[in-house]
């Protein structure tokens, strides 16, 4: 979690959601065990994450891991993430 670009990101996820830095930094170690549980195989170019499933610690970790992940230009699709019933482009 050294990465320049994954910094940037939370950085701006941790004042957006008014978060802890700790708290999100342990949700973002645990990513892959708790979304692996939801995708069952899929490999669509969306990802679907339900605010009824996740704390909002656990949805910025999301954030910030994919919000890195394009600025590092990782995703050849249009990534958005949705969450609940609202749309959230990462850029």
């Amino acid at each position: 979690m050294k990465d320049p670009s994954y910094v940037l990101c939370q950085d701006m996820k941790l004042k957006k959601y008014h978060l802890r830095k700790s708290d999100v930094d342990a949700c973002t170690r645990a990513l892959y065990h708790e979304l692996s549980k939801h995708a069952h195989g899929t490999n669509a170019g969306e990802l679907c994450i339900r605010d009824t499933e996740h704390t909002m610690t656990e949805i910025a970790a999301i954030e910030c891991v994919f919000c890195a992940l394009k600025k590092r230009d990782c995703f050849r699709l249009p990534l958005k993430i949705i969450i609940g019933y609202f749309s959230i482009f990462i850029f």
